[in-house]
């Protein structure tokens, strides 16, 4: 009986040891599968952080370009501003030098009309003086028809 009692003993340890050996290995595959859940959740983590950096930068250009875009609307208004002030400038220029000659036109005029005016008045004088001249010249002539006619009627008739 010892010996039966041995064997079983023996296959009983056996039998534990085989058991402690999967026990064991069980364990060992669940720690692998632990540190292997471990590294994909920190792959997980890492690519979130690079989708985050990748996020940000997106954004970080997306305002890059609307201000660049805000910059450009802003030159495109400012060179249209002076453009518009050089059109006022020349405007205002060209309405002085309109002016000048204007002005310059009216002293022309003024000078001509003073000069009209006064060859109008030497004109007018002549006129009065030849006036004179030819009721002057009347009035000879009718006493010259009177003393024409005096000398008929004594001449005879």
């Amino acid at each position: 009986m010892v010996s039966w009692h041995k064997l079983l003993s023996e296959k009983t340890l056996v039998l534990e040891n085989k058991l402690v050996s999967e026990h064991i290995l069980v364990l060992e595959k669940t720690l692998i599968s632990e540190k292997t859940r471990n590294l994909e959740n920190k792959l997980v983590l890492e690519h979130t952080l690079v989708t985050e950096k990748t996020l940000i930068s997106e954004m970080t250009l997306v305002m890059e370009n609307k201000l660049v875009s805000e910059h450009t609307l802003v030159s495109e208004k400012t060179l249209i501003s002076e453009m518009n002030l050089v059109t006022e400038n020349k405007l205002v220029s060209e309405h002085t030098l309109v002016s000048e000659k204007t002005l310059i036109l009216e002293k022309t005029l003024v000078s001509e009309l003073k000069l009209v005016l006064e060859k109008t008045l030497v004109l007018e004088k002549t006129l009065v003086s030849e006036h004179k001249l030819v009721s002057e010249h009347k009035s000879v002539w009718e006493k010259t028809l009177v003393v024409d006619d005096t000398l008929q009627v004594v001449a005879g008739g």
